[in-house]
């Protein structure tokens, strides 16, 4: 963790945890502050990473955070609210996972936007369902697909549902909106923005795809070499 800097425009406190022996993950005690320019600093040369193996060269990387995109589902009133830059843009009805069963219950937390699709093709593998004749089995293309789970959780279209969005929970486990809403949102969003589920009793787990901020900050800090959070320093002006 000693070799691996973390600079931004404006000071913020962060802490590295490593998730496994192989990955350690930097994150902001709240949200990244919008527009603000991250730059990552690798002094890996020399650095020792095996019996033998030592980093050839140092690496710099670098991005800057986007406005604040904050969706909030509610699954029990069946409605989907974004707000950017803490103002509401659209709000919109949406069907979230029917229940009955853990797998068909979406998870309740702050998910992440991991990556996005359209069309992806959804099927239930998942559920080790792959025989054609079981009733259970599906296999369709989706529009607009939107992933916030490593476990398949996406908000997508689904023109077959429109007549139970913002009325009833019937899917399997995705949040399904409508064609025109989905599309909206699959346009508007980017990787990283902020998908807060709300109104189930399956808690979203900290490493099901990106449920960091789901490891409250105290406990986040214990998993750090450092033990300690530091303040990124500031970024040196051009």
């Amino acid at each position: 963790e000693r070799a691996l800097e973390v600079r931004m425009s404006r000071r913020v406190a962060g802490a590295w945890r490593w998730t496994d022996a192989r990955q350690a993950v930097f994150r902001p005690r709240r949200y990244w502050p919008a527009g603000q320019r991250v730059t990552l600093l690798a002094h890996t040369a020399g650095v020792r990473s095996a019996p033998g193996v030592f980093g050839a060269a140092d690496h710099v990387a670098g991005f800057r955070v986007g406005p604040s995109r904050v969706s909030v589902v509610d699954v029990r009133r069946h409605r989907m609210t974004v707000r950017v830059n803490g103002r509401p843009v659209r709000s919109a009805g949406i069907s979230a996972g029917k229940g009955g069963t853990r797998a068909y219950t979406t998870t309740s937390g702050v998910h992440l936007t991991m990556a996005k699709g359209d069309p992806v093709v959804m099927t239930s593998d998942w559920m080790g369902v792959t025989d054609r004749k079981d009733p259970r089995y599906y296999r369709m293309e989706v529009r607009h697909a939107v992933q916030i789970s490593g476990s398949g959780e996406y908000v997508h279209a689904a023109p077959w549902s429109v007549g139970q969005q913002g009325r009833a929970n019937v899917s399997h486990g995705c949040v399904n909106a409508s064609p025109e809403f989905a599309r909206w949102f699959y346009d508007q969003t980017l990787r990283g923005d902020v998908v807060l589920i709300t109104g189930t009793d399956r808690p979203l787990e900290w490493n099901n795809g990106w449920g960091y901020w789901q490891i409250p900050w105290t406990r986040w800090v214990t998993g750090s070499a450092l033990r300690k959070p530091p303040t990124t320093p500031r970024r040196p002006r051009t």
